[in-house]
């Protein structure tokens, strides 16, 4: 996925819009998606719009939609993403700001178990 950074971007003037999308993508591509055994990731869609709130100085917004996500996470059973994405709600509450490159202040590393097909793109 690629965005452009802009002030009226969708991300920030429209974040139902942007959910709405996503829906749409993931009910287009359901069969692809469920042959490949990759699943739609609305926990990390969650977390990338916290993380834009928190770009725009909207803390309790961010931490908010952190938590949502590090809910999301825990019903999926993806332990160590509930974690780090609780810990970013944390962190967002405080001010931290997430930086859009390199590896985050809370980075932690991903599990063993993943999927070959990753490697693909390593």
């Amino acid at each position: 996925m690629a965005y452009v950074q802009h002030e009226r971007s969708m991300l920030l003037t429209d974040k139902s819009g942007v959910v709405h999308e996503f829906k749409r993508l993931a009910a287009k591509h359901r069969a692809l998606s469920e042959r490949h055994g990759v699943p739609f990731d609305r926990a990390g869609l969650s977390s990338w719009l916290a993380w834009s709130d928190g770009r725009a100085g909207r803390r309790l917004h961010s931490a908010r939609g952190y938590l949502a996500a590090a809910l999301r996470y825990a019903w999926q059973r993806e332990r160590w993403l509930s974690r780090k994405t609780a810990g970013q709600a944390l962190a967002a509450v405080r001010g931290v700001r997430f930086l859009d490159s390199g590896p985050s202040p809370m980075y932690s590393a991903p599990p063993d178990d993943v999927p070959d097909w990753v490697d693909l793109y390593r």
